[in-house]
């Protein structure tokens, strides 16, 4: 029994927000749904823009040689256009962490990875320098005074033009803008280094340009964000950060 348990919390880019959804269960792969408190096979709803990128990391989990994997549940915990002020201990999010780990512990799976992928609204916004990386430190420091240990992957993900003409703005807004994208981005570099709190680096999701809207991952993107999660998971699971499940928890 090798069980990789992943929770998933962040905005749309890690939700179902690609252009083609992978509608066909991916073998050996699951979704837990905290809502429900149900698990389903992985796969995306049907309808363009419903598509996602774990039915491909998982797909490629599964199949890696060697193998390293017998089992991959993913724990959906994401929201659309959520600000980090949402997650943060006190915000409305923040419970969903504790979901996802007692939906995934009462089923006898211990979660041994939390993929963050956040940071597209924080992005768009004038914040103090530090805002972005205190706010993710509060959330990392809370989960691991509530027991929840697992590594804490934080992923570069700021793009968000989704329905904004930049070509309307004047230069110095569009400045504006690209100092707060980069003030965020330079923040998530600076978290990765965190290992004493048991942050990593994640994916860099930014370098992906197959966007179907500016924003959200096209056909090709989520192929390749797919492919970037497993890379990031494969090489965690190797260097000892992500310990797989090897027996029930009891």
């Amino acid at each position: 029994m090798n069980h990789l348990n992943v929770g998933i919390f962040g905005q749309s880019r890690v939700g179902f927000s690609c252009a083609s959804p992978w509608t066909a269960p991916v073998a050996g792969v699951n979704w837990y749904n905290w809502q429900g408190n149900n698990f389903s096979p992985c796969c995306d709803p049907a309808g363009a823009g419903n598509g996602s990128i774990w039915p491909h990391a998982g797909h490629l989990l599964m199949n890696a040689q060697p193998v390293m994997v017998e089992q991959v549940t993913f724990g959906f915990g994401a929201e659309n256009g959520s600000g980090l002020y949402r997650w943060v201990p006190g915000g409305d999010l923040y419970q969903r962490f504790g979901l996802v780990d007692n939906g995934l512990r009462n089923a006898g799976l211990k979660l041994n990875a939390i993929i963050w992928g956040q940071g597209e609204y924080d992005a768009t916004i004038s914040q103090p320098d530090g805002a972005y990386y205190n706010g993710v430190i509060s959330i990392v420091t809370a989960l691991r005074t509530s027991g929840i240990t697992a590594p804490f992957f934080v992923c570069q993900t700021t793009e968000c033009r989704n329905g904004v003409d930049n070509s309307n703005f004047p230069n110095s807004t569009k400045l504006d803008r690209l100092k707060w994208q980069c003030r965020v981005q330079t923040e998530q570099r600076l978290l990765m280094l965190r290992h004493d709190l048991g942050i990593y680096e994640g994916s860099y999701f930014d370098q992906i340009r197959d966007l179907w809207d500016e924003t959200h991952f096209g056909t090709i993107g989520a192929q390749i964000a797919g492919l970037l999660v497993w890379e990031t998971i494969t090489l965690a699971i190797a260097n000892g950060t992500i310990q797989l499940q090897t027996q029930p928890l009891t």
